[in-house]
């Protein structure tokens, strides 16, 4: 499995258990990242807006992509791209969290890919 995340915590717990891919970048950004992976013949395994949390108020996104290349997967490119269409159309406002929160939304995030990877 592939891990693409911008969540330190979900690098340092998959490290050694999958390939991951840390980037500190926005979430939608990750979401742009996760499409050419995709267009390379990546699968998406988790949904990209997994969680209940508005896109643009949440700071961390990790996804889970086949590592293996097939054939371009026409239902991750279309949920790749719905994802993205969610969160460039989100009209939440980006909030400044206190670090505390910060590291909630961390836990939550990785609450997600960990609980999808054990599945």
């Amino acid at each position: 499995m592939l891990i693409l995340t911008n969540n330190s915590k979900v690098k340092t717990y998959f490290e050694g258990r999958a390939q991951v891919i840390y980037e500190e970048k926005r979430p939608v950004e990750l979401l742009k990242q996760a499409r050419d992976l995709i267009h390379q013949g990546h699968e998406l395994l988790t949904h990209p807006l997994s969680g209940s949390i508005s896109p643009r108020a949440a700071p961390y996104k990790s996804m889970a992509l086949s590592r293996e290349r097939k054939e371009l997967d026409l239902s991750s490119l279309r949920l790749i791209e719905e994802a993205i269409r969610a969160y460039e159309g989100d009209e939440a406002p980006i909030l400044n969290h206190p670090q505390s929160i910060l590291e909630d939304f961390k836990e939550v995030d990785f609450a997600l890919i960990k609980g999808a990877q054990e599945e």
